[in-house]
């Protein structure tokens, strides 16, 4: 018999041309997190997905994201999932892993990838919990937007092509949705997801990229 353990360390055994694969139990984390192109105030986002016109959304959800985690010491990536962020901010993913300790880290389609500022312990017997609003050192970059300046923060919105830039190089693709006047599907030009490509999402757009917003981690 021999054993071979895959990207999700899963354990694959064969034994007499038989193969049996064996994945450990999921590992669980509750996130807080908020998207400043989303972000409403008071603790709340838009309906995105419900203003996108996604069928079976339900008014109670954001955005899908993917949260990542990587090895705290060789900061490869673990292991990844979709999740849905809800609108209150609250999301929770469920990683195939072993246990240790992992820098936990944020992917959305029109803001900028952002990591945790500190390695997580994980534990499949525990759920663990991150807040990356509580905040801007709670991302590796140490900076977070406080849109409304309430103490909440929130991950930067305008990395559209997500090369990790908020940049020129992301205005092209939101132009020209812009001038066809797109809306009520799954856009990432539609920064602030009211359901609409239109001049309300460029504000915050031409802000970040004045600041030169982009992902810092290792």
């Amino acid at each position: 018999m021999f054993n071979l353990y895959t990207s999700a360390n899963c354990t694959t055994s064969t034994v007499s041309g038989f193969t049996v694969t064996i994945c450990p139990t999921g590992m669980t984390i509750n996130l807080t997190a908020y998207l400043q192109g989303y972000y409403l105030g008071g603790g709340t986002m838009e309906p995105v997905l419900a203003n996108q016109a996604i069928p079976g959304a339900t008014g109670a959800e954001t955005d899908t994201i993917e949260v990542e985690i990587y090895d705290a010491t060789t900061f490869l990536l673990a292991g990844s999932v979709k999740a849905v962020l809800m609108t209150d901010g609250t999301c929770t993913a469920v990683l195939n892993g072993a246990d240790g300790n992992y820098y936990v880290a944020i992917r959305q389609r029109n803001h900028v990838f952002t990591w945790s500022s500190v390695p997580v312990a994980f534990a499949a017997a525990t759920p663990t919990s991150y807040d990356f609003s509580t905040d801007p050192a709670q991302a590796f970059s140490g900076d977070l937007s406080d849109k409304f300046s309430e103490g909440i923060y929130s991950l930067f919105v305008g990395d559209i092509n997500q090369d990790e830039f908020v940049d020129g190089n992301d205005y092209p693709q939101f132009d020209t949705d812009n001038s066809l006047g797109l809306c009520c599907d799954y856009y990432a030009t539609d920064m602030n997801g009211d359901g609409f490509v239109d001049g309300n999402d460029y504000p915050q757009f031409d802000t970040n990229n004045s600041l030169g917003i982009g992902s810092v981690h290792p």
